[in-house]
């Protein structure tokens, strides 16, 4: 016999309402934390799941443009910057993102190819949290998802490996707007 066919009935219902309290407990302390793991149930086409949009820190979207660097992680020539600190207009940039689709078989060759003549405004989207606000206004935080593009291309590529992406024209449109802000 099991353990729980020996059980009484009042046990049974204590260890149920014990479960569920602790269920909530864990829930309540959690609230504020952004849950994120990658999906690997479509092999290399696996995507950042987000189950929670609270924050315990402020996230920011940090756009730069600019041009001519090599590197991705690199110097660059920046022209031009935007940060958005608004909640919900971060929020629902991070639900278009995580919509992307991924451009499988492409390489770093591919892109940088394909992207010939495009170098003049290039775009570097990132969305942090933010630990720390220096004395000079500076916000610091790890990077939570990010990506480049080119203003004339439509394909991104991922700060965290070599991902590549189809990129909405309308998206990148909307991106690009905060910069002319």
């Amino acid at each position: 016999m099991n353990i729980l066919s020996k059980m009484s009935k009042r046990l049974k219902i204590i260890l149920g309402i014990l479960f569920v309290l602790v269920l909530i407990t864990v829930g309540l302390n959690q609230k504020h934390l952004l849950i994120i793991y990658k999906d690997e149930s479509h092999g290399k086409n696996g995507q950042y799941n987000y189950n929670w949009m609270i924050f315990d820190n402020p996230v920011d979207l940090e756009i730069y443009k600019g041009e001519g660097w090599s590197e991705f992680r690199g110097d660059l020539n920046v022209r031009e910057t935007a940060r958005i600190t608004n909640k919900k207009i971060v929020r629902n940039i991070i639900r278009e993102i995580v919509k992307f689709e991924e451009i499988l078989d492409y390489t770093v060759e591919d892109y940088v190819r394909d992207s010939e003549g495009f170098e003049a405004n290039r775009f570097r989207v990132w969305i942090r949290t933010i630990e720390e606000i220096e004395e000079d206004g500076q916000r610091g935080g790890p990077i939570m998802m990010g990506f480049t593009f080119y203003e004339g291309h439509n394909i991104a590529r991922s700060y965290f490996g070599e991902e590549f992406y189809y990129l909405d024209e309308e998206f990148k449109e909307y991106l690009m707007s905060f910069i002319n802000e």
